[in-house]
Parts: structure tokens; sequence; C-alpha cells
């Protein structure tokens, strides 16, 4: 190849990344956001913009940004920095997204559980979500790679024997993801009533098992000892009860 010629298939490149750099970000949404996505108010580039208001499946979201890097999208890559707001609360990540995968990295998000609840069956629990999430990779709408953790703070749940009481608080926990050789993570307890230890798996087709061993403190609720009782079978000698929880999503 002359070097006439290099320069020509250089040149068209450069104003490839030039003409997607600044293509408006409304005809591309228009163009290339899959079916799950709705955006409106959508401004700004394909490389930098953002929308108003967005629907991620049944999940909205609000005052979207995005930052892309556009020659990745010669590699059939998308890959950038994005921010939103959700709920009472934030996402901001590192994303890369192809047709089949999304990567997210250095993911820091604070939001209410119970904007899962079209994703997860949380019923009537309440709480908050704080997540500092180092490396996650989804497939077909399922995680095959976390490193990182969640804390699940101030839960609420519905009681387990019908009483008085609206919503039975257990307290705050931790669930720590942190091996990369297994798709699974550890359950500990950081305040409140219930002291928890046990270990949670994803399974690779869509199926979740927790293990956990639970123990009621002083300061539990009769409420929440008529379920324990219930819901675990009979104390070990240490005073701890063994819960498991199988289901699918």
């Amino acid at each position: 190849m002359n070097i006439k010629l290099l320069s020509l298939v250089a040149g068209a490149i450069m104003y490839a990344i030039f003409m997607i750099a600044l293509f408006p970000a409304s005809i591309a949404y228009k163009w290339l956001a899959p079916n799950s996505i709705e955006l409106s108010g959508v401004q700004g580039r394909l490389w930098s913009g953002g929308a108003t208001t967005g629907f991620l499946g049944d999940m909205e979201v609000k005052n979207i940004h995005w930052e892309f890097v556009p020659l990745d999208l010669f590699v059939g890559r998308i890959t950038g920095k994005v921010n939103m707001l959700l709920g009472d609360g934030f996402v901001d990540t590192k994303a890369s997204a192809t047709f089949n995968s999304l990567t997210l990295q250095e993911l820091r998000a604070t939001f209410d559980l119970q904007v899962l609840e079209n994703f997860i069956p949380i019923g009537a629990t309440q709480g908050k979500v704080f997540a500092q999430i180092e490396h996650l990779v989804i497939e077909k709408g399922w995680p095959i790679k976390i490193i990182g953790e969640l804390r699940l703070m101030e839960l609420m749940v519905a009681p387990f024997v019908p009483s008085g009481a609206v919503l039975i608080p257990i307290g705050s926990f931790r669930l720590a993801f942190l091996d990369n050789s297994k798709l699974g993570g550890t359950i500990e307890h950081l305040n409140g009533p219930l002291e928890t230890s046990g270990n949670i798996e994803l399974r690779s087709n869509r199926v979740y098992d927790i293990k956990i061993f639970v123990k009621a403190l002083p300061d539990a609720s009769q409420e929440l000892l008529q379920g324990l009782e219930l819901m675990t079978g009979e104390p070990n000698n240490l005073g701890f009860r063994a819960f498991n929880l199988t289901g699918s999503l």
C-alpha cells in the first residue's frame, strides 16, 4: 500500500470518527437504542449528551448524562461514562456495551430498595441500597461476574405473622462479592436486631441460593421472634438458626 493510499484511508477514518463524534444524540437514539430503553429530552451529541428522563425497562431514571469514546464504535463496542438520578439516589459508572453483554466498572450508586421491585421479589420490603462495584459483567440480563459490595441499610419487612405492626425493622447488612472464581458472595450483619452470617450464590440458570444463619439479639421485637420460629429450624448450641432460600428470576 503506497503512501497516498495510506493517507486516504487515514483521512477517511478520521472523517468517520469526526462525524460520529458530532452526530446528534437524538437521531442516534432513534436509530440505535433497543426497545427496552426509552428516553425523552435527548440532547447533545452521540459522544457527549444527555436526556431529561428515561426508562430502562420498567425503571425510571432522570438527568441522564453520558460521555462515550467514538473510536470504540469501530470495534463494535460502546464505551464511556454514564451517570443518572435513580429515585432519590444516583448511579455513576463506567460502561462498555456490545451486542450481547454489558460491563460496568467503578460503579457507585445509592437508591431506595423499592425501585427494584419490578426486577426482584422484594414485596413490601423497604430500605436503602449502597453499591460499590468494581467490576460487573451482564449477559442476557444476568450477571456472569461481579466484584464489589452492596450494603442494604435499615431494612424493614412485612410481619411474618399478622399483627398490628406495619413493617418490622431487621437491620443493615453487607453483601460482598470478592472472589473471581465464582459468582457468589458473603452476607454479614452490620447493625440491628439480627446477628447474621452466610452466603449467596448466583447460578448461570438465573437461580439464586441464599444460605444464612441468624440469631435474634436482645432488642429483637416479638413479631421478629415469631417469624424466626416459623421460617427457620431449631437453634444450634450457639443460638443460630439456619435459613435457606432458593428462587429464580
